[in-house]
């Protein structure tokens, strides 16, 4: 059996080099990467997020951690576009890469939630299929 723990707690206080550092400390084997509720910082999704995901998976193999799975962000919200402009999709998108960087073997996408009188599986059909050829790109 392994002991994982997410990311996010220790991130926001410590920073995630010195967070991951703690989560070995602590005795655990692997992490779920917290991809969702980034601060402004943002290194995980910004700019710089391939090089980022790269420093990250370089600390994991320095501490032998593994990266079972990971967390996409849930800021997306019904209505918005399943399209690269719309910033909360493409922090999606870029999580599902980041984690292929990082050696995740899966990342959780939660479904969306919908209003009243729209039919929750077609819309939801319809976004995850909008994600088939990244997830598929990224393993």
């Amino acid at each position: 059996m392994y002991t994982t723990v997410e990311t996010y707690s220790v991130r926001e206080k410590f920073g995630d080099i010195k967070g991951l550092e703690i989560i070995k400390n602590a005795g655990f084997d692997g992490v779920d990467i917290s991809f969702y509720w980034l601060s402004e910082k943002r290194y995980f999704l910004g700019d710089g997020y391939v090089d980022y995901a790269k420093k990250i998976k370089s600390k994991l193999s320095e501490l032998n951690l593994i990266c079972y799975q990971s967390h996409a962000p849930f800021d997306l919200k019904y209505g918005e576009d399943f399209s690269l402009e719309n910033r909360h999709y493409r922090d999606i998108v870029r999580s599902i890469e980041s984690a292929s960087i990082i050696g995740a073997k899966m990342i959780v996408v939660h479904s969306l939630s919908v209003p009243d009188g729209v039919d929750e599986t077609e819309y939801n059909v319809k976004y995850y299929n909008s994600l088939l050829s990244v997830a598929k790109k990224f393993g």
